[in-house]
């Protein structure tokens, strides 16, 4: 099961990047043709910056549904 962040959304005209985290921003999953495989993101990497901005899981969803 995972634990944090689904940063999956299927409604247009908001940021998705593509990844299930699991713990505190560990990628478990990259979407198929999602802009995280895009941007070269891998299972198993941490996630600890968006746009150079310090992120855990939860400031991760809400810095990737601010983005449209």
């Amino acid at each position: 099961s995972f634990a944090g962040v689904w940063a999956h959304h299927s409604q247009k005209g908001k940021g998705w990047l593509g990844v299930a985290t699991r713990g505190a921003g560990t990628i478990a999953t990259v979407f198929e043709g999602s802009p995280a495989m895009e941007a070269g993101l891998y299972p198993e990497d941490e996630l600890v910056a968006l746009d150079g901005l310090k992120v855990d899981a939860n400031a991760l969803l809400s810095r990737i549904e601010d983005r449209k």
